[in-house]
This record gives structure tokens, C-alpha cells and sequence, in this order.
């Protein structure tokens, strides 16, 4: 899916509302700074339970869970 809107990064309680309606939270330790209109994201689950948020054209993961 994509981000609704613009997209600035991240820290922990930072919300991304989706595109396919879904609503996340960033949970973990760390901070990101970026501008971008609307990037495709992914969200996978690691092999040790946590799931993180791939932005398209950052190369760092947000350590999120889903709200809606």
C-alpha cells in the first residue's frame, strides 16, 4: 500500500494511515527524517515476532504495530 499524504519520518507513536485503509503505529527505539509524498510501503513480520514497515526510498525499517 502507500502512505496517505506526506510522509516525514518517524518516532515512537508516529501514525501512517495507508491507502488500503490500514492505520500503524511506530513502537520502536529510533528516529527517521524524510520527506516524501505518498511511498509505497511494506509490512512484514521478522522470524522473531516483530513487524516492521519498509518506506519506499529509506533504507532504515520502523519497528511498527497495526492500530485499524
Amino acid at each position: 500500500s502507500r502512505i496517505v499524504g506526506t510522509f516525514e519520518g518517524w518516532s515512537r507513536g508516529t501514525q501512517f494511515k495507508l491507502e488500503n485503509g490500514q492505520t500503524w503505529e511506530a513502537i520502536g527505539p529510533g528516529t527517521h527524517h524524510s520527506k516524501r509524498e505518498s511511498p509505497e510501503v511494506t509490512i512484514e513480520r521478522t522470524l522473531i515476532g516483530q513487524t516492521l514497515m519498509s518506506v519506499e526510498g529509506v533504507s532504515s525499517r520502523a519497528i511498527v504495530r497495526q492500530v485499524e
